[in-house]
């Protein structure tokens, strides 16, 4: 089941994450228990993040939840990824049969980092995805902000490359990985921090929901990016000119993925 730590960092000037306890995920059996026979499943595929610092101030007003900082900075991840095979874990052919229109979509999420109660998490400030149906149910079934994009992921060996297009806006992106260096994130670091998070905050049209998700930690290596354009983002987030390059990841994905149901958050604010 739950339990609860303090986390704690490699550097222990200029970071406010050690100020109080945190809600650490529930390993598999309490997720399941925790969230009964109604969630769905996935595999979510190759994922590459790329993360960016901003100002906690320049950030805030533009996130209904309190930021979660790092060295006093907040930050965004840009995540690119294929969500393949989702299903209901419950129904057996059946059930994936009904979910074949959303079995396969790509994503392109821009997340920040939250904290709600004792708990933190990410906070999406929009997605875009490659299914036009999903793109209509996400905002009032999990208030996820989704929009409708087209998108291209490419890799090979040692190699990544995206392009995600929206109206007049694009992000392309390439970059390496170093093949055969998969390892789970050290404990206490920024990739720690930044990857490792199993709850979702999100608000759309002012109804806040959150979920909680359930997967093996990442086995990641680290990946050189280069972004070659970045007007979808300019053009969506009057902060984008203030956030700068930090790093990024590569995964080969997480196999099972289970997501929880939405949930409303309480008045006071905690889950």
């Amino acid at each position: 089941m739950g339990f609860w730590i303090l986390n704690r960092s490699e550097k222990m000037t200029g970071t406010n994450h050690l100020a109080r306890p945190v809600r650490q995920p529930l390993d598999q059996a309490g997720f399941i228990e925790a969230e009964g026979p109604l969630h769905l499943l996935s595999d979510w595929v190759k994922p590459v993040f790329i993360h960016y610092r901003i100002a906690a101030e320049r950030l805030q007003p533009h996130v209904p939840y309190e930021l979660d900082l790092w060295d006093d900075t907040a930050w965004v991840s840009l995540v690119a990824f294929t969500m393949r095979d989702m299903r209901p874990a419950f129904g057996g052919a059946l059930g994936r049969f009904l979910f074949l229109p959303f079995r396969t979509q790509r994503f392109l999420n821009v997340r920040t980092y939250v904290r709600v109660g004792d708990e933190r998490g990410i906070h999406f400030l929009t997605e875009w995805i490659s299914d036009w149906i999903n793109s209509r149910l996400g905002p009032r079934i999990y208030g996820l902000p989704y929009r409708y994009g087209r998108m291209d992921y490419l890799h090979r060996e040692g190699a990544v490359q995206g392009r995600v297009s929206s109206g007049s806006g694009q992000l392309l992106f390439t970059g390496s990985v170093a093949v055969g260096e998969f390892t789970r994130c050290s404990a206490g670091t920024v990739s720690e921090f930044l990857m490792e998070r199993y709850a979702a905050f999100n608000a759309v049209a002012g109804r806040q929901r959150f979920f909680r998700v359930w997967h093996e930690p990442w086995m990641q290596s680290e990946a050189e990016i280069e972004i070659t354009s970045d007007s979808l983002l300019a053009s969506a987030f009057p902060w984008w000119q203030h956030a700068y390059y930090h790093s990024a990841n590569f995964s080969e994905g997480a196999i099972d993925v289970m997501m929880g149901r939405p949930r409303r958050l309480l008045r006071s604010g905690s889950p």
